[in-house]
């Protein structure tokens, strides 16, 4: 794994405490990055993509058990129906 910026690190653990958290609601989540300018918009959605591929990976590799077996199952279902140039987010 690549030495990880502490921006990075500080996120993925601020998102792993939300979701880890109970009542926790998606949709909240989702209403308020909704509001967030277009442009960060379109960069959370590339790292949304991101992670959907790495799923698919995951998938094809067998590397998953019950606790995120239908994660992977999405991601491959997602690359597999999305192709490469459409999963594309270019910078505007």
């Amino acid at each position: 794994m690549p030495k990880l910026n502490e921006r990075v690190i500080n996120a993925v653990t601020a998102v792993t405490s939300m979701v880890n958290s109970m009542g926790h609601e998606p949709k909240d989540f989702v209403e308020l990055m909704a509001t967030q300018h277009r442009t960060l918009q379109q960069n959370f959605t590339r790292v949304c993509v991101a992670w959907m591929e790495h799923l698919a990976r995951a998938n094809e590799q067998g590397s998953f058990d019950l606790r995120n077996e239908a994660s992977t199952k999405l991601g491959k279902i997602f690359v597999e129906n999305i192709e490469e140039v459409d999963r594309y987010l270019p910078y505007v």
